[in-house]
């Protein structure tokens, strides 16, 4: 990695806020990225996942995420997509799924400084959440409310073999997103900050078609009020390139 790349990857952990009550959870996040090759220009991109709750309980989010990729060149890639979520709703006395939609748009630039390859991928989302609330033991939802979410992404890869092939062998992972809420906060947390999230970990690319990734992610999350979170995640992520 080079020296800008690992200052800054510093200075993303030293721009959180400071946390005021820590809890601590412990959850396992599945993804699947499937991608469709239209044309060299264009590519259709189908995601699905599934996270857990703390220890591992219950389901706590399910989403399907199709987007349309367009590739000027190499570098550089635009896309629109739609998210289709599901979240845990928790209160005193009720726990229940609540759907949430999103609209996003994403730019992502790539580079490469010797044997590391460098992502950057900047998001802008849209985010229709339903407000919820706790009635006769069940979770109710008012209507759904905009809220706009930033997000900035960079990951950083290396081979693992002296002699790399194209799309074959092993690789490390380290990257790092941070989330920046605007707009009608008060739906979500009522702060700017909502979420950082760094993660490494060990991919394997079987084939230019298939490859599998896994390792741990640590999410500082910031709650309402003044509880936040330190979740500690083991997550695991299949890539299908058609």
């Amino acid at each position: 990695m080079t020296r800008s790349t690992a200052a800054f990857f510093i200075f993303l952990l030293l721009c959180v806020p400071s946390l005021a009550q820590d809890r601590s959870r412990h959850a396992g996040w599945f993804s699947s990225v499937n991608s469709i090759t239209l044309n060299p220009k264009f590519r259709l991109q189908l995601d699905f996942a599934i996270r857990s709750t703390d220890k591992w309980e219950q389901v706590n989010t399910l989403f399907f995420r199709p987007g349309l990729f367009y590739n000027p060149d190499k570098s550089r890639s635009f896309v629109v997509g739609l998210n289709f979520l599901l979240n845990r709703a928790v209160t005193a006395n009720a726990s229940e799924l609540v759907p949430e939609t999103q609209v996003w748009q994403q730019f992502w630039y790539r580079q490469h400084f010797g044997r590391t390859n460098l992502t950057h991928r900047f998001t802008l989302e849209q985010r229709f959440v339903k407000p919820f609330f706790e009635e006769n033991n069940n979770i109710n939802t008012r209507p759904a409310e905009l809220v706009n979410r930033f997000r900035y992404w960079i990951r950083a890869t290396w081979p693992l073999q002296q002699k790399p092939r194209p799309n074959h062998g092993a690789y490390a992972i380290l990257q790092e997103e941070i989330f920046l809420n605007f707009g009608n906060v008060g739906i979500v947390n009522g702060k700017t900050f909502d979420q950082l999230r760094t993660y490494a970990g060990l991919g394997f690319n079987f084939s230019a078609q298939l490859a599998v990734e896994g390792g741990y992610q640590y999410r500082r999350l910031q709650g309402r009020g003044s509880i936040d979170f330190n979740d500690h995640i083991f997550q695991l992520t299949t890539f299908l390139r058609l």
